[in-house]
């Protein structure tokens, strides 16, 4: 009697845990689906809200780990300046209780690009794949490391028509 009150307890017990993950699970989903919308907004205040104070973000097509909400909104606003349009979508995302991958796709007309970039670049589209690994913690993003084809980027903005 007491082997089977026992393993009606362990029962119990996993039963809570799978919930609990699968709950998180869910609502780490919800937080990255929330951020991209905010991302299509073009809130860059926004975006920076869904990150710890900490938060370290990664990118191939940034110098280093950028650190903090003010770092995050630097980098956010220079895409949106740099393409007015900007826009992304999801295309698939995979949650566990504590980190988010998404796979999304990414572009727009680059009509605007920082000074020192070659003027043939200059309103070529472009529409890329990319993939994030989001770090989740108390209900905010406390890393990402996102990835892209940079040689993609460069093949439709024109790099390779001009070497």
């Amino acid at each position: 009697m007491l082997m089977k009150y026992f393993f009606s307890i362990c029962i119990v017990m996993l039963s809570i845990t799978l919930f609990a993950q699968s709950h998180n699970s869910k609502k780490n989903a919800g937080l990255i689906a929330a951020l991209f919308d905010a991302i299509n907004k073009h809130d860059s205040i926004g975006i920076a809200s869904f990150f710890t104070d900490s938060a370290r973000i990664e990118s191939p097509n940034w110098e280093g780990v950028q650190t903090g909400r003010p770092a995050i909104v630097t980098v956010y606003s220079r895409y949106f300046k740099g393409t007015p349009d900007y826009q992304s979508t999801i295309t698939n995302i995979t949650a566990t209780d504590d980190a988010v991958v998404v796979e999304y796709t990414f572009g727009g007309q680059f009509s605007n690009p920082e000074a020192g970039t070659p003027d043939y670049m200059r309103n070529k589209k472009y529409i890329l794949k990319g993939c994030t690994v989001f770090k989740i913690a108390g209900n905010k993003i406390t890393s990402s490391v996102s990835y892209f084809d940079q040689v993609a980027f460069l093949r439709q903005v024109g790099f390779f028509d001009q070497h």
